[in-house]
């Protein structure tokens, strides 16, 4: 199976030398979010949004030094709200250092709402789901498709017909048993290639995982132009 892309707060902290192979896990950092009107904003940060179209900037803190990442205004279009976002790295020194984007590390943030949209980050933002090449028709019709998939060990078994695996059958028997309601889908990422064949992974949290033990399930959907969807297969991985 193909290893998840990681998620833009990793990819920032591997920009940023933050991460080694032999170096734990880090805590998330904190972050502090900077618009046009923040008179408390870096020098750097104020040059960035003065000449860009992005919202804000978040200004994060890690061992190596800040990392930083550039955010779009929310928007609401056919049922779903989205936001983009992109690694910023500084380049430069003294009197001339400035953001440049990284768009390696550019994604859309999606989220399913019938009216008014959430703000990106707080307490009502945790539905936001980062996406990698994904347009918002096929969010809607992915989101669709895993509720009514995961909703009984049923639909999930008529769906993922030609999986096989451990992880595949602890999916199943956790759905079974109700622990994926709610369960948050964190990450959808379009596959490339494939021709006619387009292909999805969906990372989901695994409510009931423990220490050592893989943190989520890798979802893969497929399907062929004007086929319907398939689960074609289910892994685990770390986040």
């Amino acid at each position: 199976m193909r290893a998840p892309v990681l998620s833009l707060t990793l990819l920032a902290m591997l920009a940023a030398g933050e991460l080694h192979a032999q170096t734990p896990a880090p805590q998330a950092p904190g972050c502090e979010a900077y618009t046009r009107l923040s008179s408390q904003a870096p020098a750097i940060v104020q040059d960035w949004l003065a000449h860009s179209a992005d919202a804000q900037v978040l200004v994060c803190n890690a061992v190596a030094g800040p990392v930083y990442s550039a955010e779009s205004a929310v928007t609401h279009e056919g049922g779903v709200c989205s936001f983009a976002s992109r690694l910023l790295v500084a380049r430069g020194a003294g009197a001339g250092r400035r953001l440049r984007a990284d768009d390696r590390a550019a994604a859309v943030h999606m989220l399913l709402a019938p009216s008014a949209c959430p703000p990106p980050h707080g307490a009502e933002a945790a539905g936001y789901v980062e996406t990698f090449d994904v347009s918002a028709a096929e969010f809607e019709s992915l989101m669709q498709l895993w509720r009514a998939d995961t909703a009984t060990a049923q639909a999930f078994a008529r769906s993922c017909e030609r999986c096989s695996g451990a992880a595949a059958v602890r999916l199943r028997r956790a759905i079974e048993a109700g622990h994926m309601r709610g369960a948050p889908l964190t990450r959808i990422v379009r596959i490339p290639g494939g021709g006619l064949r387009r292909r999805y992974e969906l990372i989901v949290a695994d409510p009931q995982r423990g220490p050592g033990e893989s943190t989520q399930y890798v979802i893969y959907l497929a399907r062929w132009v004007l086929g319907p969807w398939r689960i074609s297969g289910v892994a685990d991985s770390a986040d």
